[in-house]
């Protein structure tokens, strides 16, 4: 579904994280047609899910949720933050709901151990766009990273290899999570026909 898309609505998918309960995606709307896109979405989804599940009835929490980026370095923080849900875990100490977990920005360092044992999770994670960001896989056609990396470094060569540094530094620093966190619950109108968009939804 994210592959048609771009296709269907003109949307611009830049990176997507696909969680149990949740998803984020970041994406432009150069048609400001992003109810319709998401309505779409959701709807296609969900008439899947509950014919392979054998289910009626809604699948999501309502309305999705949107927020407008303005700016493509803001846009290139929150495409690691979205890569990242995945390890956000308790097996990994990085439970959001877990307060003795060490979240990502708060608490000890990681051992070299745990550390690997993210990095492993996040190389291996199958419903994320980070493989295609990191050099990882072959980027799909309708998924669209350039723009972000361009943020990583002037030389295209060095890019990858700069946004894994990134994610790295974040998994071993850490990155205040509440700034993020905080803005869940916001809803944007985009102002610009190049802004871009964070969309979340969570299932019921």
């Amino acid at each position: 579904l994210l592959a048609i898309l771009p296709e269907r609505f003109r949307v611009i998918v830049h990176a997507y994280v696909c969680m149990n309960s949740h998803y984020h995606l970041i994406l432009q709307t150069p048609d400001a047609n992003l109810s319709r896109a998401m309505h779409w979405f959701n709807v296609s989804y969900s008439a899947w899910y509950n014919r392979r599940h054998h289910r009626n009835g809604p699948l999501f929490q309502g309305r999705f949720k949107s927020i407008l980026i303005e700016s493509v370095a803001w846009a290139y923080d929150l495409s690691i933050y979205l890569h990242l849900n995945p390890l956000r875990i308790k097996a990994l100490g990085l439970s959001k709901r877990d307060r003795k977990g060490a979240r990502l920005g708060q608490g000890q360092a990681p051992s070299d151990e745990v550390l690997q044992g993210r990095l492993n999770r996040l190389r291996s994670y199958r419903w994320s766009s980070y493989p295609a960001y990191a050099g990882l896989g072959k980027v799909p056609d309708w998924l669209e990273v350039d723009t972000i990396l361009e943020m990583a470094h002037k030389r295209p060569s060095r890019r990858v290899g700069c946004y894994r540094k990134d994610v790295r530094t974040r998994l071993v620093e850490g990155a205040d999570p509440d700034r993020l966190d905080a803005i869940r619950d916001r809803v944007a109108i985009g102002s610009g026909r190049n802004a871009f968009v964070l969309a979340t939804e969570r299932i019921a």
